[in-house]
């Protein structure tokens, strides 16, 4: 269901980390990463980067 990259960017939020940063660190784009997180809440059927977090913890991909 969720790419390797997706799984990646989750556990950047989980720390807490702004698309912003996670682009910077991972050599990305930020849009590329909007677009990945906009990805994940489309699959997971959230709404914010919080949901995101939430559902992470609950299914320990935190």
């Amino acid at each position: 269901m969720l790419t390797d990259r997706e799984k990646a960017l989750i556990q950047e939020f989980c720390k807490g980390r702004s698309c912003s940063q996670i682009a910077k660190e991972l050599i990305l784009s930020e849009h590329t990463v909007q677009t990945h997180r906009k990805n994940i809440q489309r699959k997971l059927n959230v709404h914010s980067i919080y949901s995101i977090v939430s559902f992470a913890y609950k299914n320990n991909l935190a």
